[in-house]
């Protein structure tokens, strides 16, 4: 019976064991004292079974897509050069959703949580929602939690030496 790594890896170590002992190779010899891993890797080489999982892009053609970045990165230079906003932004805008398309069709999804593009949380979101610079009012929505400490110690001296009392 022909195995593949990811229904090897889904057995248990008593299941591993079994099939390791119908097997005559110097990798397995001992295999009744290998942990899961261990026992796994020596039965992916005695029976030369790729160990990587490789990933299949399905319904997109990624040559296709690639080339279509190729052409807006292009345009998006020539935007640059010609310091033309609205082309630029175009340009960016394709760039993002092909590459979106990409990342999406792999199976990519980053951070595992969804809220943010690197995974960060909300509470981060919520923390940097209010800067001045995105059209905040410059005062956070959530401080951290570190207010009782700032109301507590008084304000550091600014300047030079300060005289004795």
């Amino acid at each position: 019976m022909a195995h593949t790594f990811p229904e090897l890896k889904s057995k248990a170590l008593a299941e591993l064991r079994e099939i390791a002992a119908g097997i005559e190779h110097e990798a397995v010899k001992g295999y009744t004292q290998l942990n899961k891993d261990h026992l796994l890797a020596a039965i992916c080489k005695a029976l030369n079974i790729d160990m990587h999982v490789h990933h299949e892009i399905k319904g997109v053609d990624k040559t296709a897509i690639k080339t279509k970045i190729g052409e807006w990165q292009k345009k998006r230079d020539e935007a640059l050069a010609a310091k033309d906003r609205g082309k630029l932004k175009v340009a960016l805008n394709h760039i993002h959703h092909f590459k979106h398309q990409l990342r999406e069709s792999d199976g990519m999804k980053r951070g595992g949580g969804g809220e943010g593009s690197r995974g960060e949380s909300r509470q981060h979101h919520r923390r940097h929602a209010a800067h001045p610079a995105r059209g905040g009012a410059g005062v956070p929505a959530y401080s951290g939690g570190n207010d009782h400490r700032r109301a507590v110690q008084p304000p550091r001296p600014r300047g030079g030496p300060q005289p004795h009392a």
